[in-house]
């Protein structure tokens, strides 16, 4: 089992305050693929998937904005 580093971990962080978001909202779209919607086998299952997490912090000027896409 490694031991941890918190001041590592914490300087990794960066300056958000974490704890002071009062507002979260996300967005998430999802769809298949033109490619594998032309095939007709099992991987038409597919589908992209691709959003945001927005954070809100009302006693800072700055938002964190978190993309993803799988």
């Amino acid at each position: 089992m490694a031991d941890p580093n918190m001041t590592e971990a914490l300087q990794k962080i960066g300056p958000w305050n974490w704890s002071g978001s009062e507002k979260i909202s996300w967005s998430l779209m999802a769809r298949t693929p033109v490619e594998v919607t032309a095939a007709n086998n099992a991987s038409a299952r597919i589908a992209m998937i691709h959003g945001r997490i927005d954070l809100v912090d009302p006693k800072n000027v700055d938002d964190m904005r978190l993309d993803f896409e799988g």
